[in-house]
């Protein structure tokens, strides 16, 4: 094309149809017009929509590449039939991306016709690549992606069966990406579960999930460092306190479950099953203030998400690897990279073993109000859960220190170990009720308002749900 300085194709996330889009940017020389462009670009047989405009001497012209391979047309000039020969977008960025000694041909197929996963929250997309190796594709900010690459790279020298390969990474059009290895599509949830709705755990649920994280213990035991993190002391002394003030948590709240008065609600007792919790405001200021006597000496790398859905089969036979590594928490600051309390990783996977995964299902199935019902008078909130919920919340809050014993250091638990374990799994489960679209519905949000509870309650030192 006379007067282009280059072109070049590459995918654009689109936000709104939460699609990968294959795009051509076309770089101009002053003097062409985007219109010139695609009037070009129309004598090819190229169907596009600009989406588009740079300003300035260089003309930067975004097209939506839409049409079909046809043959080239005899009457362009070389110039331009050597931009046809771009064609293949798909193919050329599967050549950018693509691990030694992939098919290429298999990986361009795939990121055109890619399988979305559920993308998470801090994930633009994330798509599974039908190729003769499978692969997931992850877009996301370039900020979060490359948190995410630099921790797979330093936990992988300390235990390198623990997380995924990272094939190759790169960013484009304001987003980042990395590819890497894919997953079966059993979870950590078919691990300890014996019913499909999860409300039931596998006898051997303990012995399967310390074997199972075994790598997980050495990453902890070869990264122990006498050091409290700032990140260590804001998860026990401040961020439920911040969580129930925010806005999307109210929004969630008055949207969902149509608490308008979300202040008036925390200041009222919960009944759960017939067993009295005090308030969750009540509960929330004691674990804040014993918060502050109990930050750890020491710390380790952490994986900083570690619920089931997180724990993923290889292909490859190497048991488990876990996959998106939470490296922030509501901008705080982090004065070492990756590192914090490995019992907040242990108390992650208890709220996810010990409730949410059930709650979670119940959710996705809409079948929440088979697992819990709820009766509010001007005294107090009455929060009923299905026996075999309550049998499982009770099992897990006995039994799950058992697991920690055996995968954590001696050094990172200490007699402050309990509060920190109970006081994690509220503040984990307490954070689900941001997320309204995860939430959906009046009877979840209060089984998860009332499992948080039930966990502060225990961090309290009371566990009258244990009794």
């Amino acid at each position: 094309m006379r007067g282009m300085i280059s072109a070049s194709r590459v995918p654009l996330f689109d936000e709104a149809n939460q699609a990968l889009r294959t795009v051509c940017v076309v770089k101009l020389a002053s003097g062409l017009t985007v219109d010139d462009a695609v009037k070009r670009f129309s004598a090819l047989g190229a169907q596009f929509e600009v989406i588009a405009e740079g300003d300035g001497e260089q003309t930067a012209a975004v097209i939506n590449w839409g049409g079909r391979r046809s043959s080239i047309p005899v009457t362009i000039s070389e110039e331009e039939a050597s931009e046809w020969l771009l064609e293949e977008l798909s193919r050329e960025y599967a050549q950018l991306i693509a691990p030694p000694h992939h098919d290429v041909a298999s990986l361009a197929k795939a990121l055109r016709n890619p399988r979305p996963l559920n993308r998470g929250a801090d994930s633009y997309a994330i798509w599974y690549l039908e190729t003769n190796e499978p692969m997931v594709l992850k877009v996301g900010s370039p900020d979060v992606i490359e948190l995410e690459t630099s921790f797979f790279g330093q936990a992988t020298t300390v235990s390198p069966q623990l997380f995924p390969r990272i094939w190759s990474s790169g960013d484009f059009a304001g987003r980042a990406w990395y590819l890497m290895e894919a997953g079966k599509p059993d979870s950590g949830e078919e691990l300890v579960f014996s019913r499909r709705d999860r409300l039931g755990l596998d006898p051997d649920w303990i012995e399967t999930l310390v074997s199972t994280l075994v790598p997980l213990a050495e990453l902890y035991r070869g990264t122990v460092v006498e050091r409290t993190c700032k990140v260590a002391r804001y998860h026990y002394t401040e961020r439920i306190l911040r969580l129930l003030k925010r806005d999307d948590f109210r929004q969630t709240a008055a949207e969902t479950a149509s608490i308008r008065e979300i202040g008036a609600t925390l200041r009222k007792p919960l009944r759960v099953n017939g067993m009295a919790l005090p308030a969750a405001e009540e509960l929330v200021e004691h674990a804040s203030r014993s918060g502050h006597g109990s930050v750890p000496r020491f710390s380790t790398m952490i994986h900083g998400d570690l619920h089931l859905k997180n724990m993923v089969a290889t292909l490859r036979g190497r048991t488990f690897i876990l996959l998106d590594p939470r490296l922030q928490w509501d901008c705080e600051q982090v004065d070492r990279f990756a590192y914090g309390d490995p019992v907040y990783d242990m108390a992650t996977l208890l709220h996810s073993v010990g409730g949410m995964a059930p709650i979670l299902r119940a959710i996705e199935t809409d079948t929440v109000d088979r697992i819990v019902t709820i009766e509010e008078t001007s005294r107090e909130v009455q929060v009923n859960f299905s026996t075999p919920l309550l049998d499982l919340i009770r099992t897990t809050l006995t039994n799950f220190p058992k697991v920690c014993i055996q995968l954590l250091p001696a050094e990172t638990m200490g007699p402050s170990f309990p509060f920190r374990l109970y006081a994690g799994a509220a503040n984990a489960t307490f954070g689900w009720l941001k997320y309204k679209d995860a939430v959906k519905n009046e009877h979840a949000w209060w089984a998860i308002y009332a499992l948080a509870s039930i966990y502060l309650d225990a961090a309290s030192g009371r566990g009258v749900a244990n009794a």
